[in-house]
């Protein structure tokens, strides 16, 4: 049997847990400071390079929204009439209501006839199955006219002042209807026809604003106006949260980096001294099974 003498090990099994608590401690750290920024600002670390809240991306979310609820209401649903009369289903739409009844229903009934063709089955499946094609027009409508309610109803939640027209519906939470109005606030958006507008003029340079202008270009803005200003108070309250935002954003970015510098080179460590005396042994160990004779396979740097 090998007589063998143990070294002292340059890396202690005390080092090396204190080191594998400290890895442990870093990664505890790293999710620690992303939850408390998806808490704060859903997970977003953008606030930390704006300079500014009329730069910052938590400027256009007070918006986007709005603007987006705006425009679905000025472009698709209008009005209750609207909507009733049937304007709001689209042919894509009740194209695939149609086929939906006539390939989950129709096409397994005995009305169908698989030695005519398919479009003599289909104009025997529009007359047979009128009152079902009514039924379901009557339910997207309904679903539309639902939808439509729940804009109106989320219209008085929102504290920037508006007023959207498309020449015949308006919605809006103020008296405030014109242009000119609208233009004494300290900031505001105005989206004339085909004209957009922004005030303070660093709003322009927020790149989160392609949010808002993409939602205004997919509607027809012929005739249709819709402003939206912020009052000094709503600015000066929305600034001091997104300073908030900013300064534990800073903090956690900050932490981030710190535990991820920790936990790498605890991780580094840890892989350097496995399986090894020192940093200037290079000495694996294989060992065998208890009570035999243990050998040792020896890689040797020199």
């Amino acid at each position: 049997m090998l007589d063998i003498k143990w070294k002292k090990y340059s890396h202690s099994i005390i080092t090396k847990i204190i080191v594998f608590v400290i890895a442990i401690l870093c990664f505890t750290g790293i999710a620690r400071a992303v939850v408390e920024v998806e808490i704060v600002n859903d997970g977003n670390f953008s606030s930390v390079t704006e300079e500014h809240y009329i730069e910052s991306m938590a400027y256009v979310k007070e918006s986007e929204r709005l603007i987006g609820d705006l425009t679905r209401l000025l472009g698709k649903y209008k009005s209750e009439e609207h909507i009733l009369s049937g304007n709001t289903l689209t042919q894509e739409e009740w194209k695939q209501a149609e086929e939906d009844l006539y390939y989950t229903e129709f096409q397994y009934s005995r009305s169908y006839n698989p030695e005519l063709s398919e479009e003599k089955n289909f104009d025997k499946f529009e007359e047979e199955y009128a009152d079902k094609l009514a039924e379901a027009k009557n339910q997207m409508i309904k679903e539309d006219l639902k939808e439509f309610h729940m804009l109106i109803q989320n219209l008085d939640d929102y504290e920037p002042i508006f007023y959207a027209s498309d020449g015949t519906n308006v919605f809006a939470n103020s008296s405030s209807t014109n242009k000119e109005q609208f233009e004494t606030s300290p900031a505001y958006m105005i989206f004339e026809e085909y004209k957009q507008e922004f005030y303070p003029k660093e709003t322009e340079k927020n790149e989160h604003l392609y949010r808002i202008t993409e939602q205004i270009d997919e509607i027809d803005m012929e005739n249709t106006v819709i402003f939206v200003g912020f009052s000094k108070q709503f600015l000066n309250e929305k600034a001091q949260k997104w300073q908030e935002v900013k300064a534990v954003a800073t903090t956690s970015l900050y932490q981030i980096l710190g535990y991820l510098a920790g936990f790498i080179l605890s991780f580094i460590y840890l892989v350097l001294v496995v399986g090894r005396k020192s940093f200037h042994d290079q000495e694996l160990m294989i060992l065998c099974q208890e009570n035999r004779h243990r050998f040792f396979y020896r890689a040797f740097a020199w």
